[in-house]
């Protein structure tokens, strides 16, 4: 049943409410939860009547069967253009509550649908927003410390806010932790719970603080054992531990090198030398994989040549390299070269037709005189390989000399 409705003692015709001991223990031990029984006391939550960033609510409790604002100030008047207090069924005696003002008076007329007689007077400006029923009162009507309160926001924030509740004046909203809101703090149609600490109202959970909640799985619990522990955190890339096994290994592992050793093999710190290990270098000073030189001065004839590259595999590519400095050179002079397979059972494609061919000129016609060429091959037969170039003076117009130690010829494999 719904809550009892209190009457003030009438003639003996018309007792007044009977009190029972029911009644007195429903009331002794109210809880807020605003419902519609004895023992129930109200929430004070009310709608968001403001804007956003600016939010308002009025919080008037009883059975209430009217509200708006008054728009006119005529003495002892309630007048609202917008209202139908005759469909809204109100009588003589109901109260009426100027919220703004939080003053009150009882309707003594029903004048129209649209026109109350009050006693007393309670509007003396117009704009007053205002509550008609019966038994109804208005809080709080101060602000004291520790006051909770609640209110569903019509509009999200964009930025600071505040709050007015039964026109008490408006009172910033803050965090928890007392800094100023932040856009998107309040949501729009969210539920905001407030305390107010005796200047400010604090926000119990911003909407950033509910999606967190939110965000939070069904059944989560804060007691992962460390079995749960690894497997979540291995869940993720590049996280993945070692076993007590594997660190074992790593740690029995061949120490780090020194900079100047290898695979135990001391490297050495002399310029131009390489490690030997187990692999034997045709040449140790020249770099490449295999590589032959052969000085051209050494030889009794500039006609032959050779250099023995050793063993040689598929794709290897050889570079050749020509060079001389010497005298009695002609302008005109053309050196021929012409390069080939001596021996061996590798086989061998140069530049030009499985030959290499190339020709050098004297760059100045003056001493000293200097010529140079190179060339290229690729092996396309793995075995041995001794490589011979057989060079010749074409046109000449002296008797080109070179000079001690000024000739050479290279052959490197790659």
């Amino acid at each position: 049943m719904p809550k009892t409705e209190f009457i003030d003692k009438k003639p003996p015709s018309e007792p007044g409410t009977i009190i029972t001991a029911t009644q007195m223990d429903s009331l002794n031990n109210q809880v807020a939860t605003g419902e519609d029984f004895d023992g129930s006391s109200p929430l004070l939550h009310g709608q968001d009547i403001g804007a956003a960033n600016a939010y308002a609510a009025d919080f008037v409790f009883g059975k209430q069967v009217s509200s708006g604002t008054n728009n006119s100030v005529t003495a002892g008047r309630l007048v609202d253009g917008s209202a139908s207090f005759i469909n809204d069924a109100v009588e003589l005696g109901f109260e009426v509550i100027n919220i703004s003002d939080r003053t009150r008076a009882r309707v003594v007329e029903v004048i129209s649908q649209n026109e109350l007689g009050l006693d007393p007077n309670i509007f003396a400006a117009t704009g007053k927003k205002y509550a008609v029923g019966l038994h109804l009162f208005q809080a709080p009507l101060v602000l004291t410390e520790g006051l909770k309160i609640s209110f569903k926001a019509a509009n999200a924030n964009t930025g600071a806010s505040t709050l007015d509740i039964n026109g008490l004046g408006t009172i910033t909203i803050k965090q928890r932790d007392g800094s100023v809101l932040q856009a998107g703090d309040i949501a729009a149609g969210e539920i905001v719970e407030l305390t107010y600490d005796g200047s400010s109202f604090l926000m119990q959970l911003s909407a950033a603080d509910k999606t967190k909640l939110d965000g939070i799985e069904a059944g989560a619990t804060g007691d992962l054992s460390a079995a749960e522990i690894k497997t979540a955190y291995e869940s993720n890339a590049n996280t993945n531990e070692y076993t007590d096994a594997e660190k074992t290994k790593v740690a029995e592992s061949e120490p780090a090198f020194a900079k100047n050793t290898g695979f135990n093999k001391d490297i050495g710190t002399t310029s131009g030398t390489v490690a030997e290990g187990n692999h034997s270098h045709i040449k140790t000073s020249v770099s490449g994989k295999n590589a032959s030189e052969v000085n051209l001065w050494e030889v009794s004839s500039l006609q032959i040549v050779s250099c023995d590259l050793g063993s040689v595999a598929v794709n290897d590519e050889v570079d050749i390299y020509f060079n001389a400095i010497g005298i009695n050179g002609g302008l005109d002079d053309i050196w021929l070269v012409f390069v080939s397979k001596a021996s061996g059972t590798a086989t061998i494609e140069f530049t030009h037709d499985s030959t290499y061919l190339r020709d050098g000129r004297f760059l100045s016609g003056i001493y000293p005189q200097y010529m140079a060429f190179a060339g290229r091959g690729k092996v396309t037969g793995a075995g041995t390989l001794i490589l011979e170039a057989r060079g010749s003076l074409q046109n000449p117009s002296g008797s080109f000399t070179i000079n001690a130690g000024d000739g050479l010829m290279r052959v490197v494999v790659k």
